[in-house]
């Protein structure tokens, strides 16, 4: 099983986001980005962009992202494995935003879809973290 975060787990994610159909796409691209902070105090942080064109997940950071999530490890994987919820994770403090909120009601089936996909490399993962990077804060 991959690692979270891990090249594997990316590949997997990758797979997996192909099933996102462009009817759950907005003509707008959206770029969803996670920061995770790690017990060592290091940081971690993988992105998705969805668009017309297709779905696709990369390690690090992008700077022109739509939405930024930014939460620690314990949250991203319980997110990603689909024991947690990102919406009461943000409603309890462990998980905060900044962006555009309106793009993610422009995007819900999109983000839906993505959610699902999370859990699918999600429910692969097992052992240590990877995708170390320095990520500035925004």
């Amino acid at each position: 099983m991959a690692p979270f975060l891990s090249t594997e787990w990316l590949d997997d994610l990758n797979e997996a986001l192909k099933s996102i159909s462009c009817d759950e796409v907005s003509d707008v691209p959206l770029v969803v980005q996670h920061l995770i902070r790690r017990p060592d105090e290091g940081q971690a942080a993988f992105y998705v962009t969805i668009s017309i064109q297709g779905a696709s997940a990369s390690l690090g950071v992008d700077p022109d992202a739509t939405v930024v999530y930014r939460h620690d490890l314990e949250v991203a994987e319980g997110i990603a494995k689909g024991k947690r919820d990102a919406h009461e994770e943000f409603l309890l403090g462990r998980l905060t935003f900044s962006g555009d909120p309106l793009q993610l009601l422009t995007h819900g089936a999109a983000l839906k879809a993505l959610q699902d996909c999370l859990r699918r490399a999600g429910s692969r993962q097992r052992g240590d973290v990877g995708g170390d990077v320095s990520a500035p804060q925004r």
